[in-house]
């Protein structure tokens, strides 16, 4: 194999990889934020919510506004 062709297999390789990461990523976020709508239905407290899901205040509100 060429040093290109490796060169390209590497670039493929990573670019493959951080694309993985990032649905990883995202698919959590997703997730949590989730949890966070239906705590907040649930009437949980503000500090629990950000407490046990790890959110700050900001994202907190940020999510609030999305469930009207």
């Amino acid at each position: 194999m060429t040093n290109f062709e490796n060169l390209y297999l590497q670039l493929l390789d990573e670019k493959f990889n951080n694309g993985i990461k990032q649905g990883i990523s995202e698919g959590k976020s997703q997730g949590i934020a989730q949890v966070v709508k239906e705590m907040i239905k649930g009437k949980v407290k503000d500090e629990q919510i950000m407490k046990y899901t790890h959110i700050s205040k900001k994202q907190l509100e940020k999510i609030k506004l999305q469930v009207g």
